[in-house]
């Protein structure tokens, strides 16, 4: 047993010997190899986001779980061993699987977030991760690391629970809050984790519930799965015309536009869990000299469950040319999403779409 245990292993050597003399495999591994933690979690993050974008199911939120938990594992073993070998593929492990549970903040938690600074709040959060793979290992990228997970954790169950309870109540946004703190405490405790290098996860999460409480954050888990501006809506097939989008509007640097002279219609789909029911509120703005004035709010009553969303429409029979935003909020209370766009008389080539 020993002679083919050494008999593969010399066969190893030879084939790591044949390979560094044509392609010089150790000095590139070498080379590339701090790149690997960076790519697991930018990987994690595309495959979550990937499957993710489809729909809102518990199932998703369940799987997602599961990279919670392997992330937990993999940062308490990372921990624990004195083997460089182990060390290096679990902290792999450990950003592929913060990389999936970020991606799902990132696709459930701020895909109806309008407001900028929400934006710049996940923003920072992406880039603080990336750079924390390019810091030496000390402190700051252990609070980094903590921060990340922290956050991710306390997002996600802020969905989950409220799926599981199928309740959209804002004291289930605040329970699910406490429990992640409790959570990522009690890691912190098994892993022998200084309370100081707990300081930016705490200041993270400081923000997020400011950014909540503050309405800049949407009211998970509800989430605004699509939108349609547009003319001549048909509600058996809940179709319109919407004008066709310049190559500027399909980047996303060009406003979008309604051009009509007649009623202009906002179309929405929102996703909550199974069997929940709330009051929705289209509110309908418009850009004047004195700043934005509301004009009118139409209410709705939603049932959840449906999975591309459940679909609702308004409508403005004299909109005025100029800017106009459309609010999808709960009644008298946080917004889920909104739409912007220019209301332009005259005539221009429109294509027909579905919600």
């Amino acid at each position: 047993m020993a002679e083919e245990t050494a008999e593969k292993t010399s066969a190893l050597d030879r084939l790591q010997q044949r390979l560094d003399e044509r392609y010089d495999w150790t000095n590139k591994w070498r080379r590339y190899q701090r790149w690997f933690p960076a790519l697991f979690f930018v990987c994690g993050f595309l495959v979550d986001a990937i499957n993710l974008s489809r729909g809102v199911k518990l199932l998703d939120l369940i799987m997602v779980s599961g990279y919670a938990v392997i992330a937990m594992v993999a940062l308490v073993g990372r921990e624990k061993t004195e083997r460089e070998n182990w060390n290096r593929w679990l902290t792999n492990a450990f950003q592929f699987a913060i990389g999936a549970m970020f991606s799902a903040m990132v696709v459930l938690y701020f895909k109806s977030a309008g407001g900028w600074l929400s934006t710049l709040f996940v923003l920072a959060l992406f880039g603080a991760q990336v750079a924390n793979e390019f810091l030496h290992k000390d402190e700051r990228q252990r609070r980094l690391v903590w921060a990340i997970y922290a956050v991710s954790v306390i997002m996600l169950l802020n969905f989950l629970i409220p799926h599981i309870v199928k309740s959209v109540s804002t004291w289930w946004f605040y329970l699910s809050t406490l429990l992640g703190i409790g959570v990522v405490a009690g890691l912190r405790k098994i892993v022998g984790e200084s309370w100081d290098n707990l300081k930016a996860a705490g200041v993270t999460v400081g923000v997020l519930l400011l950014l909540f409480i503050g309405g800049f954050i949407p009211p998970v888990p509800l989430v605004l799965e699509n939108q349609l501006q547009c003319t001549n809506f048909t509600k058996s097939e809940y179709s319109c015309d919407v004008d066709d989008p310049s190559i500027l509007q399909m980047i996303g640097l060009g406003s979008d536009t309604v051009t009509t002279d007649g009623p202009v219609y906002v179309l929405a789909a929102v996703s909550a869990p199974l069997d929940v029911e709330v009051e929705l509120q289209h509110v309908w703005y418009h850009d004047t000299d004195d700043g934005w004035k509301e004009y009118d709010t139409m209410n709705f009553n939603m049932r959840g469950g449906r999975k591309e969303g459940w679909r609702f429409w308004s409508r403005k029979r004299n909109a005025k040319p100029g800017t106009w935003r459309v609010e999808t909020r709960l009644k008298d209370g946080a917004v889920v999403g909104y739409t912007t766009f220019d209301v332009v008389e005259g005539e221009r080539e429109k294509v027909r779409r579905e919600l």
